[in-house]
């Protein structure tokens, strides 16, 4: 989600925000996952916070043509994003995306889980065997801490960032 001046801002900004209607953007078509959740959200801080919060389905580019959208708007807090894994993973998927996860956007909350599985037909003949799963063969040590590293580098330099952008407000 993308909401840098309310995490930023301080108590002064909590206590007027928001002072117009809220754009929740989905970056994918209407009525999927993302969509009901970010509609429930909507229907909840509207209650809560007073103002109306809407959502807008900006589909395209597996998520990129709304997550784009809302990394150029102003960072005024009322223009958020609901975002799934792609957004992350989209940045090794397309050679070129029109934004940058961690500079971009700044965290709130994580509203919802989803959980994946992998699943055959049931007329398949070759059941899946142990094989199959992932988890039964552990990553090798050198690779599983290359994650681990390469995953905290990149919330140290976010947790950075949001630190300089709240010293300019």
């Amino acid at each position: 989600m993308h909401l840098q001046p309310l995490i930023a801002s301080g108590p002064a900004f909590a206590q007027t925000y928001p002072d117009r209607p809220v754009k929740i953007v989905v970056p994918f078509a209407p009525a999927g996952p993302t969509d009901v959740i970010a509609r429930i959200v909507a229907d909840k801080l509207s209650i809560n916070l007073g103002k109306q919060f809407y959502v807008e389905n900006r589909a395209g580019a597996g998520g990129n043509t709304g997550t784009a959208a809302v990394a150029t708007s102003p960072p005024d807090g009322h223009t958020l994003i609901v975002v799934s894994t792609g957004f992350m993973v989209n940045v090794s998927l397309y050679a070129k995306v029109p934004y940058d996860p961690v500079k971009d956007f700044a965290p709130i909350s994580v509203v919802a889980v989803s959980p994946n599985v992998l699943t055959v037909n049931p007329s398949v003949r070759r059941r899946p065997s142990r094989s199959w799963s992932i988890s039964s063969r552990p990553l090798p040590a050198s690779t599983a801490s290359l994650l681990r590293a390469s995953a905290a580098r990149r919330i140290c330099r976010a947790r950075s960032s949001a630190s300089r952008r709240a010293s300019t407000w």
